[in-house]
């Protein structure tokens, strides 16, 4: 389920075009607090084919010009010369280049080589953002958060939140789900705070991991002996502030090409969100409709209530609350709830279905040895084509690591 925009308005901007045709991935979006630059690893995050930047005018010599100014405004940034970067950037970020967009919002919200001007700086984020750049959506979304440069619009936030964490940014995957978590500009959900968390943490993101380990031991329900989930308010300012995952607070230190952000991964990132999927509920009819007897398996260390709770909140067709729990679990290592959890992604139950996750978790579980899974997971094989099966594996996989480090700190 993506989040709506919570009003129709027509940022009202002059854009002329420039003659850059921006190649796909030209210039990787940085997460490390600095600026955007040439020349970094691709990554989900790169500029897209349709950067209003590209010219109907492939010239390879103006491409290069225009490259060229671009990486002297990024060694100028470097060398703290602000000022000269600014002026390097702007005709740039004006002709409609997105990394130029950001880097001068960058400066204007820092107020380097220039004079500070928050609403100006909102209004090359947000024009960057337009078009898809997920660091620029990210900046925005906390700026519109802190009311940075006018009123806080945690709405208009969570929206751009969304966006970039679809568009595979850990830091905005990791910052949706403290909005879920405490109900900020969405509907309290903690089951999507959950989602999010794992999703960021499966990215390497260090916060969203350290979140996800306290979650998993605390969202089964109320039998758990684990502590009252602390506020996020009362949280240590290691896992919220924005420094630790964007450039909000600090002063950004220079970059080098390849820099990327220290808590995020250079692995792949994910490119399919918890709730991505808009295909329809699909029930398999390979397997049995509804058995509420619970697996035999005695690897997990689980309370067995917190399990029992969690299929009578599914007998009672509380979809919801049995995924959240079921998924908590699965977190955890049981292997019977990572078959039910498997079983709800396949039926889109609680969430529109997605095969490719109930595949990822039946293959856990089915590697753990549980036979109901391993049916599964065979019966579901068969029906997807070689991509799916190829994202469930990869998925799978990021599940394994995550579940070994969350099993090693509890």
């Amino acid at each position: 389920m993506h989040i709506s925009r919570p009003h129709s308005f027509l940022l009202v901007f002059a854009m002329v075009f420039s003659t850059f045709a921006a190649p796909a991935g030209s210039f990787a979006q940085s997460t490390d607090g600095a600026v955007e630059t040439p020349g970094a690893p691709p990554t989900e995050a790169t500029i897209a084919d349709t950067s209003p930047a590209a010219s109907n005018d492939n010239s390879t010599a103006a491409n290069e010009v225009l490259a060229r100014q671009f990486r002297q405004g990024v060694s100028a940034y470097d060398s703290k010369k602000y000022g000269r970067a600014f002026e390097l950037w702007l005709p740039l970020a004006q002709n409609g280049d997105l990394a130029a967009q950001r880097n001068v919002a960058h400066l204007l919200r820092r107020g380097l080589g220039v004079e500070q001007d928050l609403p100006r700086a909102r209004k090359f984020y947000e024009q960057s953002a337009e078009f898809g750049f997920v660091t620029a959506q990210t900046n925005l979304a906390v700026m519109l958060l802190e009311g940075e440069g006018g009123e806080p619009e945690p709405e208009e936030a969570a929206y751009w939140l969304d966006r970039a964490a679809r568009g595979g940014h850990p830091i905005a995957q990791f910052h949706l789900a403290r909005l879920y978590e405490t109900g900020t500009g969405v509907e309290p959900n903690p089951g999507r705070a959950l989602g999010w968390y794992a999703l960021a943490s499966r990215s390497g993101h260090q916060p969203s991991l350290d979140r996800l380990a306290e979650l998993v031991m605390i969202l089964p329900g109320p039998s758990s002996n684990a502590e009252k989930p602390r506020d996020i308010a009362d949280a240590p300012s290691s896992d919220l502030d924005e420094t630790a995952a964007e450039d909000v607070r600090d002063e950004p230190d220079p970059v080098e090409a390849t820099a990327l952000d220290p808590d995020v991964s250079a692995a792949e990132p994910p490119v399919e969100a918890p709730t991505i999927p808009e295909t329809s509920p699909a029930p398999e009819a390979s397997l049995e409709t509804a058995d509420p007897e619970v697996s035999t398996q005695t690897a997990e260390d689980v309370v067995p209530s917190e399990l029992d709770e969690a299929l009578s909140a599914y007998s009672s067709r509380s979809y919801r609350d049995a995924q959240l729990q079921f998924e908590a679990l699965a977190y955890r290592g049981n292997s019977e709830a990572q078959y039910r959890l498997g079983r709800m992604r396949n039926r889109g139950e609680g969430e529109p279905r997605d095969p490719v996750a109930a595949l990822a978790w039946w293959t856990v579980a089915a590697e753990a040895g549980h036979a109901k899974s391993e049916k599964a997971a065979g019966d579901l094989h068969r029906e997807l084509g070689p991509r799916q099966r190829g994202e469930a594996e990869r998925e799978a996989a990021q599940f394994k690591a995550l579940i070994s480090q969350l099993t090693a700190r509890n």
